[in-house]
């Protein structure tokens, strides 16, 4: 066993200035290699790959958890905002760039008709994309009724949470 204390700290900065070829692993297939990235929210992704075949059954069966835990049945209507990315969402979720919703023609030409129409049970987006969500819908005075929302990669505030139970 290693002791995590003799692991050395990689900064991400460090991690940007290795060659990709130096940080795959050679026994694993150029086929099962998925490049995904982390989103952005320090300005700038951070790209990197994941094995395919290994990692996609863990991480659906850790978000059907998290969804199960947000009250979310297999079978309703699911939608995620900026996470296009996410292998594990194929094939059962709708998803939507969190970027656009920048955008008050995007919002009303295409989120909100999505929203109404699809009428998804549940959001999982990042906290950030949470956050401009729930603004953009308080400002354009639209409603969506949801029983959860999940939340990942950053947090947010028992104020921001109790906020969220308003729509």
């Amino acid at each position: 066993f290693v002791e995590l204390s003799k692991i050395p700290i990689t900064t991400r900065g460090e991690l940007k200035r290795i060659s990709v070829e130096r940080l795959l692993s050679d026994s694993i297939n150029l086929w099962r290699r998925i490049p995904i990235s982390t989103s952005g929210s320090t300005g700038e992704p951070l790209e990197f790959f994941q094995d395919f075949s290994r990692d996609l059954p863990y991480r659906r069966a850790a978000l059907f958890l998290s969804m199960q835990y947000a009250g979310f049945k297999k079978k309703e209507p699911f939608l995620t905002i900026g996470l296009a990315d996410y292998w594990q969402h194929r094939g059962f979720a709708k998803n939507v760039p969190g970027g656009a919703m920048e955008s008050g023609k995007f919002r009303k030409n295409v989120l909100y008709p999505l929203l109404l129409s699809y009428k998804p049970s549940t959001i999982q987006a990042s906290a950030s994309n949470i956050r401009r969500l729930t603004l953009h819908l308080a400002n354009d005075k639209v409603r969506v009724p949801l029983k959860g929302i999940v939340y990942l990669g950053e947090s947010l505030t028992d104020e921001e949470r109790k906020d969220l139970m308003e729509f």
